[in-house]
């Protein structure tokens, strides 16, 4: 069942049509993290971002879903909101351009996402899997994942 709710919706405004007045440069502008396109490949010609893609939503029963970007975005949404506001300060007061400030919410993403990948458990390896790769880390085996994790910047 959809509900119209364009009737029920009222948008108000805090300030952020007088700040992409004055800075129309950041509409539009951030970051993308995760693995990219062109991140490379296992040996054998799997994408990376395919295999990411798998392990993060699952597959059909037969692969579990490990959602490590949006857990470790998730996990460190204070620190991100944080660094939004500081990044922001410093572009209004000209102390860094846009390009150095998505680069450091970039790598900050990258980094939790990282953490993610390093520190997930659950759910748990099948036992084969585990006797197969000799570690209870599940999206840990080659260390290509983790390294894959990248950001982009968006202006």
């Amino acid at each position: 069942m959809l509900f119209d709710m364009s009737k029920r919706v009222v948008i108000k405004d805090k300030g952020w049509k007088e700040i992409k007045k004055r800075f129309p440069e950041l509409d539009g502008a951030g970051v993308k993290v995760g693995v990219t396109a062109d991140a490379g490949s296992y040996t054998g010609g799997v994408s990376l971002a395919l295999v990411a893609a798998v392990l993060h939503y699952g597959r059909d029963g037969s692969v579990k879903k490990w959602p490590f970007i949006r857990n470790g975005i998730a996990k460190g949404k204070s620190k991100l909101d944080k660094l939004r506001i500081d990044l922001i300060k410093q572009y209004i007061t000209n102390s860094a351009s846009l390009d150095t400030l998505l680069n450091k919410l970039g790598l900050l993403g990258k980094s939790l996402i990282q953490k993610e990948i390093k520190t997930v458990t659950s759910p748990a390896l099948s036992e084969t899997t585990t006797l197969r790769k000799k570690s209870t880390k599940p999206l840990i085996d080659t260390g290509q994942l983790l390294n894959s994790i990248d950001y982009e910047v968006k202006k």
